[in-house]
């Protein structure tokens, strides 16, 4: 995996692309898989949610708007990004705390957040077991952590699938953003992250959570995990 420092500079890259790129990339489907995340997250009002890697605000935003009584911060290491996400946020005049930061080495006390998720971004942390340890120290016990990331589909279009990965989606994303490298280097680490049962043994061994499971969707492109904190 390369330096954090050049995964934060390439994702500062494409910060003012991110959005139209993904919408395009992913045919819209992000924006269901969100819903699927919502929906199994389940906050309650006044829930305290913390969105990690949280690039443009999406998710965050989605969660504030489905509920505005729910205490949502996103974080994110990139600045761009997060300056992208704080418009977005002013422009529907909603209060969400944007901060910068690590998933990994972050700054909240224990016991924060009824939830913390992750959509799209525990791949290109520099630990997944420190970014699982970093969740579970900063939400409260019983509360749950939601993780969502690609995977490698099964059946009819796993063929189709890679090759949309590693020819299509290189050079689109190389257009809209200027940046072909950046979309090289996602998909390449989409193929290489653990999934399904081989995630779930990850979060296992750090033996801080407890009521794990996974879903599959669109046959397996994207994964949605679910624990909660011991």
């Amino acid at each position: 995996m390369p330096e954090k420092e050049s995964i934060q500079s390439m994702f500062s890259a494409i910060a003012n692309s991110y959005d139209r790129a993904n919408e395009i990339l992913s045919l819209g489907l992000y924006k269901k898989w969100y819903k699927e995340l919502l929906k199994l997250a389940a906050p309650n009002d006044n829930d305290s949610i913390i969105d990690l890697a949280t690039g443009t605000g999406n998710l965050a935003i989605l969660f504030k708007k489905h509920n505005n009584k729910l205490k949502v911060t996103g974080v994110d290491f990139s600045q761009n990004m997060l300056t992208i996400a704080k418009e977005k946020c002013q422009k529907e005049n909603l209060d969400i705390n944007w901060t910068l930061g690590d998933a990994t080495h972050l700054d909240f006390p224990n016991k924060t957040f009824n939830i913390a998720t992750i959509s799209f971004g525990i791949r290109n942390v520099s630990s997944i077991e420190d970014c699982l340890k970093e969740m579970a120290r900063i939400v409260k016990t019983d509360g749950k952590i939601l993780i969502l990331e690609f995977g490698t589909p099964i059946g009819f279009i796993k063929h189709f699938y890679k090759f949309y990965s590693n020819f299509i989606i290189p050079i689109i994303g190389g257009i809209i953003t200027g940046n072909k490298k950046a979309y090289s280097y996602l998909n390449q680490s989409s193929l290489e992250f653990p999934y399904g049962e081989k995630f779930i043994e990850i979060i296992k061994t750090t033996k801080l959570f407890k009521n794990f499971h996974f879903k599959p969707l669109f046959n397996g492109i994207a994964y949605l995990y679910y624990a909660e904190v011991l």
